[in-house]
Parts: structure tokens; sequence; C-alpha cells
């Protein structure tokens, strides 16, 4: 699984891309909740890829928050 996280430099908001590249399901965890932008939902935890899938997620980031 590809892990790429975008930050804006003028925002708190974490943009994380997941992208499953194998022909497998692949697991991964969450750890802290965040928004997937394509369904809507809220996800934490355990959240799996299937075959080729792409997930992105929109996360704020509570630390550069409180520095602001």
């Amino acid at each position: 699984v590809e892990l790429c996280i975008r930050e804006s430099a003028d925002s708190n908001e974490q943009v994380i891309f997941l992208l499953n590249y194998s022909d497998e399901d692949q697991t991964i965890t969450v750890h802290k909740t965040a928004t997937d932008l394509i369904s809507g939902q809220q996800v934490q935890g355990a959240v799996v890829l299937a075959p080729f899938d792409v997930r992105i997620l929109s996360e704020t980031n509570v630390a550069s928050e409180a520095k602001r």
C-alpha cells in the first residue's frame, strides 16, 4: 500500500491517499478518526483496501490547530 500525505500550509487539514497496488485485500489501521472523501463516512481502526482500491481520507491536525 502506498501512503501519501498532503498538508496545506494555510489550513490544519491533511489529505491522506492510500493506494493498494496489490491484487489482494490489504488491511491498514487508521489511528485517528478521518473522513473518507469518496464515501463521506467516518473511518477509524482497521480499514480494508480491496485489490487496486484507493482511499482518500481527510484528517484535521489538532496539533497544528493548537499552535495557532
